[in-house]
């Protein structure tokens, strides 16, 4: 169902975020963590976004059915599921970050963030060409995230 491909568009990015750049390491706060305890942390975050898209993709697969329209894909895509990708961005911004790392750590938040602004324009500008696309527009920065050690975060298999 197209409903799902929506859902899964989201899903697919595990995490991301956006950054002000202005803490130079994404954390909230100045302590330092190690680069092990950031990923375990990171990673814990990414399996209860990727729970809580679990349960609200069967939500809306139940509220939508074969007469939605792209649109109404696209609405439900943009109003219920990329509010849950950006509260997963905020909280894994407000970990603190590892100095190991730290720069390719906010290139790969800030780098999500953008792909998910390019979805949010693609839903309201062709929302059938998104949802019916079988490209994954975050395979390139799911590979960054398992890189980096946040296997959680970037894993489509699961």
């Amino acid at each position: 169902m197209a409903a799902l491909a929506a859902v899964a568009v989201l899903a697919f990015a595990g995490c991301g975020g956006d950054d002000d750049d202005s803490s130079g390491g994404g954390g909230g706060s100045d302590d330092t963590v190690s680069e092990a305890e950031f990923q375990k942390q990171a990673n814990a975050l990414c399996v209860k976004f990727n729970d809580e898209v679990d349960a609200k993709s069967e939500e809306l697969n139940s509220s939508l059915d074969e007469n939605s329209t792209p649109e109404d894909i696209a609405n439900v895509f943009i109003d219920e599921i990329l509010p849950l990708f950006r509260d997963q961005v905020q909280e894994l911004q407000d970990l603190p970050t590892p100095d190991a790392n730290a720069e390719q750590y906010d290139e790969l938040f800030d780098d999500l963030e953008s792909a998910a602004d390019d979805l949010e324009q693609q839903a309201k500008d062709d929302p059938e060409k998104l949802f019916s696309s079988e490209e994954d527009p975050f395979a390139d920065l799911d590979q960054r995230a398992r890189d980096l050690g946040l296997d959680d975060c970037g894993s489509t298999d699961e």
